[in-house]
């Protein structure tokens, strides 16, 4: 159950373009001037070393992150919501020298306001205890908890406030995932249609992944944003972890278009790898 450590992962090509998506709305949301609630499902560790010892050479980042700051080091253009993703990035490592790399709680605590809140959840116990100790010193009006997100919908559903986004994220290991995934928007939208959900899925062969998608499509959703993002296979062979689906129930307005600068962006310059 906690075989998943996303240190090996974070800052990929997947988590670009999720993270990208992230920042987007919740920049919209602190647009307007009364608060907003977002709840992170699967928050993980809220950031990570570059030079984490258990890490070594595993880590992903410089395929994902790392192309992304060798086209900004080639003065290369880069499209607007993933400049504002990349300058956050820098923000948090005040330069451009990427020490650390930081997850979607703190990208999105970054962006709060006074009387916004933050509520993350986790269940590895490592990455929790992690995830409290880097948030130790924080300002924000964050909220952690040691618990599975999916349960989140419960006690924060519909927020006082009336505006919110929920970051629904899971590694997807246990299968169930993708049915929990299913059943949390609906019951999520049950109780606060209005919300901003953003959902991502892998884009691997696998029968869960399109199974998904079809059940996405025919909750008949008015407001639904299915965003695809297929990388360059290196070989012609190759398997596994392909592309990234994003799942997004009531977009801020105007950012398809912008997302999907994104992808074609992603998608001419970035290369599949196993």
């Amino acid at each position: 159950m906690f075989s998943y450590r996303h240190l090996f992962h974070i800052g990929n090509f997947a988590d670009v373009i999720k993270h990208t998506t992230l920042v987007a709305c919740v920049k919209y949301l602190a647009l307007k001037e009364k608060p907003f609630i977002v709840i992170d499902t699967h928050a993980g560790a809220g950031k990570y070393s570059t030079t984490d010892p258990i890490g070594r050479d595993k880590m992903e980042w410089k395929s994902g992150l790392g192309q992304v700051l060798e086209f900004l080091d080639k003065n290369k253009y880069l499209p607007q919501l993933m400049q504002d993703y990349v300058d956050l990035v820098f923000k948090y490592n005040q330069g451009k020298e990427i020490k650390n790399i930081p997850g979607s709680p703190l990208l999105t605590s970054m962006l709060l306001r006074k009387n916004d809140r933050l509520w993350a959840y986790e269940l590895h116990p490592t990455d929790f205890k992690n995830l409290e100790k880097n948030f130790k010193n924080t300002i924000k009006k964050v909220s952690l908890e040691k618990s599975d997100g999916f349960q989140s919908y419960k006690k924060i559903l519909p927020p006082i406030s009336r505006r919110g986004l929920i970051f629904i994220d899971p590694p997807y290991e246990d299968r169930g995932d993708y049915k929990k995934t299913i059943f949390y928007l609906k019951e999520g939208l049950r109780k606060f249609a209005s919300g901003v959900f953003v959902i991502w899925l892998p884009d691997i062969q696998r029968y869960e992944v399109n199974n998904t998608l079809k059940k996405f499509r025919n909750l008949h959703i008015n407001n639904l944003y299915h965003l695809n993002v297929n990388l360059k296979k290196n070989k012609s062979n190759a398997i596994g972890l392909r592309g990234s689906n994003l799942i997004i129930v009531n977009p801020p307005f105007g950012i398809e278009s912008q997302l999907e600068e994104v992808a074609l962006f992603m998608e001419s310059n970035f290369t599949f790898h196993e």
